[in-house]
């Protein structure tokens, strides 16, 4: 059974102290009532050049103004600055709850674009990746592990390699579509307020 917690370890010598980071934003999670209405931005392949830390990824949230100022696009490659602060979180241990604490990365400073990256290919982000889909049930996987790594050494280090592993793993992806998502997905397209009348 694995139990490693993600716990982002590697940031606690740095608690309340200010990084240099680069990444590839990867994702952009839409405010909502979970995420108490921030924007999440997800950024693969992170990597603190001046510390030597590389994590597979980071959630960063920011709020709406921050977001729009950012002006981020998917897929690129940035060089940014965040906060390094602590949370306690609890987590299940062989069916044992246990309390622990985890980092995370705040108040990020998107400062450039960057063309290129110190942070060799393939990093833990598309190693990860690969690994996942290795271990698909699915039998129609059209590339073996050697093919991949040899299709991503051909690509650009900025952002590239993260989108082509990106979709290519989402190829494979099972989801579980429940009655819920079906009635969100549509009345959230088709559904118009009645006009009250008095």
């Amino acid at each position: 059974m694995n139990t490693k917690m993600d716990t982002r370890e590697e940031l606690r010598p740095y608690r309340n102290r200010k990084l240099g980071l680069e990444g590839v934003l990867i994702d952009v999670i839409e405010p909502n009532a979970q995420n108490k209405q921030t924007y999440g931005l997800v950024f693969g392949s992170v990597y603190a050049p001046n510390e030597r830390i590389e994590l597979d990824h980071a959630v960063i949230k920011v709020n709406k103004y921050a977001y729009q100022a950012s002006n981020v696009k998917l897929f690129n490659r940035y060089r940014f600055t965040a906060f390094v602060e602590s949370y306690r979180k609890v987590k299940k241990i062989e069916g044992i709850e246990a309390l622990s604490e985890c980092y995370m990365l705040v108040r990020p400073h998107i400062i450039e674009v960057m063309e290129n990256s110190n942070l060799q290919q393939p990093t833990q982000f598309v190693k990860s990746r690969i690994e996942c889909i290795m271990m698909c049930k699915s039998s129609c996987i059209q590339h073996n592990e050697a093919e991949l790594y040899e299709m991503i050494s051909n690509l650009k280090n900025d952002g590239d390699v993260e989108e082509f592993i990106g979709n290519y793993t989402r190829r494979y992806q099972h989801k579980k579509v429940t009655q819920h998502d079906i009635r969100y997905t549509i009345y959230r397209v088709n559904y118009k307020r009645p006009k009250v009348v008095s």
